[in-house]
This record gives structure tokens, C-alpha cells and sequence, in this order.
């Protein structure tokens, strides 16, 4: 038989009525049953599991194959008798409570082979049960095991080049209950040469049993999890030297693992199994956890984890207490802009933990959202709301702040704390904030530049900078369009307000710095009165406001003589028209002129391709004015003609 590119290897323990779709969608893969196999392990069970994989088998006999065995206890052994048995090229291990996505294994392997991958992820989905998010924001050809996230997911669910786990010698621990996806994962990922990482597509889909059957879910063997921790860290300072890529793997162990089982559920055990647990995290912590981990740890650890390395067992237990009682809640002090947790211990002269211990500003995150922006004239006014997580809105105030990118100049201007409907129980969360151009810089109008928008919070002595605009509401009109306003003494001037890319950043650019109007003005309408010889100029002027008066169509002769023409502007659209007979005989190119403050800005007017010529009768002479078509700006070509030449279609004149 040909080698088949996919192993699927599924252990199976008690899993019915999960098995069925689990084996469904493995049979049903985009791939084709042609270019894989399945390796079902029955692992002993009692409740009709070993049936269905029989039934499944004599279904597919070309794709299907079963092993009985009694049971081991664990996953493991299944996984390693289905490993034995494998053929293709690459292998995926799937647990029959779990099931792909119809399309996982081709996308996967098309990845693996054009990358030459020796383990691909597939984005995981967790079906009544949490699943990692963060390493599947995007998808990764060549993950970096070091920058990525890729370490934070250690379950099998992945495909494994075969030849790489032959390779290392990789087999699933069999002593280990818990943990024994780390132990083969941890050692793959370590030696693997490419690793890669699929996130458009939703591969696996990870199920909590209704039952609580799974094992990772129902195992508390506390102990059993800590000797696992202290091997994963040995392993990883075996092929890690110490220094920030050691620590970037083990803070998961640190932020998870240990983070898990030194936690408040040690308080369900006798005493003296607490104090024998926590002397074993001591050592885990005293061997590996550096302070370059530390400092990236939320307060609570940091604590939990000084105490434990002090051997304050009781001080640690207490600690344990105060969060199962707690909730999460805990109040904050502000010294000098900096938020400190009142956990227990803070400033106890006895303990003397030191306040970096305590120190949560990181952890407070910035709430905001920006519900409406409005212009009229120079005025741009924002509604929204924005606080700092856990801090008494009473205890802050907000201030815009303008800062231009290039220079760095900076303006402050003052906010009206308000309700808002998105914090019902906040009255003082939301704000309103009008920047007027012409004054927002110390009184004077801003001068050109982008001008970034942030919210400023206070809190005390904490300072914290927002970047207004990238959490908006639904309802904002973010099209870009200039505007154009008279900024005080400084006098008509192009503005356009605009939301960055990719981020979604409130910008103000003032004076075209990146946006011109270059491009704004469209061909539309362009054509001859029914009766005489006036052109009547219809067009687009993508701007958004335009004050009265100050624009113009000017028809400008290649001799430099000028003709000016009233220009109407609204909604976009402008409307001129030019009684060509008044023109003199030469060539004439038509713009648009704004009267801006540094000066008139010319945009010339396209050309419409359907234009014909006119001719008309000025004393006994009679002229006609040709459109060019070897420009893409509107040219006329006024000029002398017989009066037995021609036009074909003749208009009437004056």
C-alpha cells in the first residue's frame, strides 16, 4: 500500500457518544481517504467505544484500522501503540472526545509541505471549554519558538513531521497522568527546525464532556503535576542557555502551571500535604524562576511566588485564603504614579515584602471607546467614555492631547467628565471633548502637520496616554474626505480628519501634509447649452465642507491671459458655467481655484470623453471651440473658422 501523507492516531477511553463525530469528521477531511489513515486505539473501554471503532472499520477498511488493548490509565500508552502503527509522512493525534474541521488536514499539510515544517498548529476551538487564542491572531509560515506564542500551546492536537519523532525518539511518558502532551510537545517543538502555525481556519475543535470525563479537566494530582513541572523546566534549561529566551518558555510554566497548582486549591488538602507541596514549588522557583520571569508576572504571583522562596508557607497559605475569599477584589493605592494592590502583607513591617510585590499599574488596563465625532466648521467634538480598570472614576480626570508627529509639539486641552450610556453604573466615566482648530494650539489656530488625538487620564500622580479612536462606535463616519474652514487669522485652510491604517488612530491632518485634494476633483457632466455656445462644467469636489465664496473656475489661455467663472459647490459636486464665446481664439485649459491661506490652490478639471466641438457667430465672423483629447485635463481649442468649413453638427450662437 502507498505511503499516506496523514496519520491520524485516536485514543479512545469510554468516549461514546463523543467517538462517533469525532471519527465522522476524520473520515470526512477535505484531504480524501486516499492521502490518509486512521490508527483508532481502544484503550479498554467499557461502554461501547471498542464497537463503534469496529463499525467504523468495517465501513472503511482502507482507512480505518482498530487496536484493542486493556487498559493503561492515561493517554499515553493508546497514543504510542497508534505511533507504532502510523505510515504517513506526518501524524496528528486526536482525542475522541474532540473533532477536526472538515478542511484541517489539507490546509495543515499544505502548509507543512510547502514550508518543509516539522510541526504545524491549527487553530484550536474549545467547544464549552477555553482554548489559546493569542498564538492564532495570524497565520505564522516559520513561527519563532522565542517571539511567538506558540510555546503557550502544548497539546498534541498538532501535526508532527513522522520523521522528525522517529528521529528524537519521541514517545508520551507513560508515568506521567497529567502532563505528558508537555513532555513530547516541549521536546518536538525544541528540536524542530519549522514550525508553523494556521490561524485562518478553524482546525480542531476541543470539547468538554457534559460528563467531566476528560482528564485534564478532572485529574488533582497535585503532586503527580508538580514532579511533571520540575522535569518540563529541566528540560528546557537542558537545550535553553539562561538569559530572556530560557525565560520567555518558562513564564509559561510560571503564569500557568505553577500559577494552577500553588493556587487556592491547595487549600482543599490536609495541612501538612499543603506545606509538602509548597516546598516543592520553593524549589522549582528557587531553580528557574529568574527575576526576568518575575518582573513579567502579575502582582499576585509575584507575591505568592516571594513568600514560597522565603519559606513563609503560612504567610502563602494565607494569601491562598484571601483570594478564594476575595474574588479578585482588592483596593488600590496611589503613591506617586504608581497603583499598588492592598493584598495581604502591604507595608507590614513584619513581612516586609517589597512593594514591588504589589505593584499593579500594568495590570490596570485602559477602558475606552469613542461613541461620536462630529465637525461643524473648526470644531470637532468627541463623545465616548474612558477609565482605568479598578480606579473610582471620581478619583480621575481626562484632558485631550494633540501631538504632532513630526515635531513632537504638543497641546492640552480641557474635558467634560460626564455619564455615559455605556457605563450604567459610572456617572462620571464618560467625556465630551471640543477641539477647535482655530484655537487649539495655546489660542492660535494648529499649524500643518498630522496631529495625533489622545485621551489623557489622571489619577493622582499615574498619567495615562490613550490613543483616541481605534474602539469606536459602529455609527462613525469614517470616510476620508478633506475639509476646508477658516482658521482665524490664519485663513481658509485644508483640513482632514481621518482614522489611521491599520490601526484605526483619530488623526487631524492640517494643510495636505497626507492628504492632498490632488485627486478629489472628478470628471462629470461636462456639456454645451442647447442654445448657445455656454459649457457647462459639472464635477466632483470630494470635499467635505467648502466655505461660500472661495472657490472659482478659471479658464486659463496658453498665453497667460485668465477668464474667471462663479463656481457652485455642494455635497460634493460642483457646478461652473463658461459662456466660451467670451473667450479669446488659442488654447484654453479649465481649473478649479481655491483661495486658500497659503495661497491659490489650482486643480485642473478632467476632461469628458464625450464632449463634442461648438462653433458660434461673434459680428460677422464665426468661431468654434474643439475639446483636445491628447489630455486627460479639460483643453478647448478656440479658433477662426470659414463659413463654409465645419462642424457636422451645427449649434446656434450669438
Amino acid at each position: 500500500m502507498p505511503e499516506p501523507d496523514v496519520t491520524v492516531v485516536i485514543g479512545a477511553y469510554n468516549a461514546m457518544p463523543y467517538l462517533t463525530r469525532c471519527l465522522e469528521s476524520v473520515v470526512s477531511q477535505s484531504l480524501g481517504l486516499d492521502r490518509l489513515e486512521v490508527v483508532a486505539v481502544d484503550d479498554g473501554s467499557t461502554d461501547g467505544t471498542g464497537k463503534e471503532l469496529d463499525r467504523f472499520a468495517q465501513e472503511y477498511p482502507d482507512a480505518v484500522r482498530v487496536v484493542h488493548q486493556e487498559n493503561s490509565g492515561g493517554p499515553s500508552a493508546p497514543r504510542n501503540t497508534g505511533l507504532e502503527l502510523a505510515r504517513g509522512r506526518y501524524v496528528i493525534f486526536v482525542d475522541a472526545d474532540d473533532y477536526l474541521g472538515t478542511e484541517a488536514l489539507e490546509r495543515m499539510l499544505a502548509v507543512a509541505d510547502e514550508q518543509g515544517s516539522d510541526v504545524v498548529l491549527g487553530r484550536v476551538v474549545g467547544v464549552n471549554r477555553a482554548s489559546p487564542k493569542r498564538v492564532f491572531t495570524g497565520n505564522l509560515p516559520r513561527a519563532d519558538l522565542f517571539e511567538s506564542r506558540v510555546w503557550w500551546t502544548m497539546s498534541a492536537h498538532k501535526l508532527f513531521r513522522r520523521k522528525h519523532v522517529l528521529d528524537l525518539g519521541l514517545r508520551f511518558p507513560t508515568h506521567y497522568r497529567i502532563g505528558e502532551d508537555q513532555m513530547f510537545v516541549s521536546r518536538a517543538y525544541l528540536a524542530a527546525e519549522v514550525i508553523s502555525v494556521v490561524s485562518d481556519y478553524d482546525c480542531y475543535y476541543l470539547v468538554r464532556r457534559e460528563d467531566g470525563g476528560n482528564i485534564t479537566t478532572s485529574d488533582r494530582d497535585m503532586g503527580g503535576r508538580l514532579a511533571f513541572l520540575k522535569d518540563i523546566c529541566a528540560l528546557v534549561a537542558e537545550h535553553v542557555e539562561a538569559g530572556p529566551r530560557r525565560d520567555h518558555l518558562l513564564l509559561r510554566q510560571f503564569d500557568i502551571d505553577l500559577k494552577s497548582w500553588s493556587g487556592p486549591r491547595l487549600l482543599e488538602l490536609e495541612h501538612d500535604e499543603q506545606l509538602k507541596h509548597l516546598a516543592t514549588a520553593k524549589e522549582i522557583i528557587d531553580a528557574w524562576c529568574t527575576q526576568g520571569i518575575i518582573d513579567k508576572l502579575p502582582a499576585i504571583l509575584r507575591l505568592r511566588y516571594y513568600l514560597i522562596a522565603r519559606e513563609m508557607f503560612e504567610e502563602a497559605l494565607e494569601l491562598l485564603r484571601f483570594q478564594a475569599d476575595a474574588g479578585g477584589r482588592y483596593e488600590i493605592v496611589l503613591d506617586e504614579g504608581t497603583a499598588y494592590a492592598e493584598y495581604p502583607y502591604f507595608r507590614d513591617l513584619d513581612t516586609a515584602v517589597p512593594d514591588s510585590c504589589y505593584d499593579v499599574s500594568r495590570q490596570l488596563k485602559n477602558v475606552h471607546h469613542l461613541a461620536d465625532a462630529q465637525v461643524e466648521g473648526t470644531l470637532l467634538r468627541l463623545t465616548g467614555h474612558a477609565y482605568v480598570q479598578r480606579l473610582d472614576s471620581t478619583r480621575t480626570t481626562t484632558e485631550v492631547l494633540l501631538r504632532e508627529r513630526a515635531s513632537s509639539q504638543e497641546y492640552r486641552l480641557p474635558t467634560a467628565r460626564t455619564a455615559s450610556p455605556q457605563v450604567p453604573d459610572d456617572d462620571q466615566a464618560g467625556f465630551t471633548a471640543d477641539i477647535d482648530l482655530a484655537t487649539a494650539a495655546g489660542g492660535s489656530p494648529l499649524t500643518p502637520g498630522l496631529w495625533d488625538i489622545h485621551l489623557v487620564i489622571h489619577a493622582g500622580d499615574m498619567e495615562r496616554r490613550i490613543r483616541l479612536g481605534s474602539r469606536r462606535a459602529d455609527t462613525i463616519d469614517t470616510t476620508t474626505r478633506p475639509r476646508i474652514a477658516v482658521l482665524a487669522e490664519q485663513g481658509p485652510t485644508v483640513f482632514t480628519p481621518y482614522f489611521t491604517k491599520p490601526y484605526g488612530n483619530l488623526t487631524i491632518d492640517i494643510g495636505e501634509t497626507a492628504h492632498t485634494l490632488d485627486k478629489r476633483v472628478g470628471a462629470g457632466e461636462i456639456r454645451w447649452a442647447e442654445k448657445d455656445s455656454t459649457l457647462h462644467v459639472l464635477g466632483k469636489l470630494d470635499v467635505a465642507a467648502l466655505p461660500d465664496g472661495l472657490a472659482l473656475l478659471r479658464m486659463r489661455s496658453q498665453t497667460g491671459d485668465v477668464r474667471d467663472f462663479d463656481l457652485h459647490a455642494s455635497d460634493g459636486r460642483f457646478r461652473a458655467e463658461v459662456p466660451v464665446s467670451t473667450l479669446t481664439t488659442g488654447l484654453w485649459s479649465a481649473h478649479l481655484v481655491l483661495a486658500l491661506a497659503d495661497g491659490p490652490r489650482t486643480l485642473s478639471v478632467p476632461r469628458s470623453p464625450q464632449m463634442s466641438a461648438v462653433r458660434w457667430r461673434r459680428s460677422l465672423r464665426r468661431f468654434q471651440a474643439v475639446p483636445q483629447d491628447d489630455t486627460d485635463t479639460l483643453v478647448l481649442k478656440v479658433s477662426r473658422t470659414s463659413l463654409l468649413g465645419g462642424l457636422r453638427t451645427h449649434r446656434g450662437g450669438h
